[in-house]
C-alpha cells in the first residue's frame, strides 16, 4: 500500500504528488469532475481544500476521498 508524502494542488484540477516509493506525478483529475460525487469539486477553493491523510487524499466536508494507490495509477 503506497502513501503520499507530499500533495500540492495545482491549476487545472492537477496535483503534484510526492509517494513513498520516491516517485513524483503530477495526476490530473479533470476525468473525475464529470462523475456526480465529485463535481463539487470544480470550485477551486474546494479542490485546494484537500487534506493528506498519508493513505488517502479527502475533501472533509464532501465526504470525498481519494487512494493513494488511485491517485498513483490515474
Amino acid at each position: 500500500m503506497r502513501s503520499l508524502l507530499e500533495i500540492i494542488p495545482q491549476n487545472n484540477y492537477k496535483l503534484d504528488c510526492t509517494f513513498d516509493d520516491g516517485v513524483k506525478k503530477t495526476v490530473d483529475l479533470t476525468s473525475l469532475l464529470s462523475l456526480p460525487v465529485f463535481q463539487v469539486l470544480k470550485e477551486k477553493k474546494i479542490f485546494n481544500s484537500l487534506i493528506n491523510k498519508k493513505y488517502f487524499i479527502e475533501w472533509t466536508e464532501y465526504e470525498i476521498d481519494l487512494s493513494a494507490d488511485t491517485l498513483y495509477n490515474l
